[in-house]
């Protein structure tokens, strides 16, 4: 895994991924969040390049960054997992910035966007990855549980690797 994308809805832990896959596989990290106003001019230079992580949810430049990603990681959770996840976000950094520089906010216009996300956008999501599986590894994740295990697979795979 040199290019993997790291995506779900708001909530489901594509930051906490995203950062523990950068530092497990010695890749750079890079945060589109929604509150990124720069992402649509910087992905294309992003993408670009050989290695990365990337933690966006953007559907309008998904399919560009599934084109040139190696390895794609859907969190599917539930709409319900993800509200929790945003509750349990917003009580630990109360509005603050993450230490990763990734804002905490909640506003209307987010839970909206979760709470439709299931019905209205996921159908996009699945699209967008079965027209990339030929070219790029897809990696669904159903629990917090699973991306736990994947993230350890990940770090124990590269351990052997490197000891190799």
């Amino acid at each position: 895994m040199r290019r993997v994308a790291v995506l779900g809805c708001s909530g489901s832990g594509k930051t906490v991924l995203a950062n523990r896959l950068g530092e497990t596989l010695g890749l750079p990290i890079v945060h589109g969040d929604f509150h990124r106003k720069d992402w649509e001019e910087i992905q294309p230079a992003v993408i670009a390049l050989e290695e990365w992580v990337i933690d966006a949810m953007r559907l309008d430049s998904l399919d560009e960054r599934l084109a040139r990603a190696d390895t794609a990681v859907f969190l599917d959770l539930s709409s319900w997992e993800c509200f929790l996840g945003v509750l349990r976000r917003r009580r630990r950094y109360r509005g603050r910035l993450h230490a990763d520089g990734v804002a905490d906010f909640v506003n209307l216009e987010l839970l909206f966007w979760l709470l439709h996300f299931r019905r209205r956008h996921r159908p996009r999501v699945l699209e967008l990855l079965e027209r990339h599986a030929g070219s790029t590894e897809i990696v669904v994740l159903r629990s917090r549980a699973e991306a736990t295990a994947f993230a350890t697979s990940c770090s124990f795979n590269t351990s052997l690797s490197r000891a190799a």
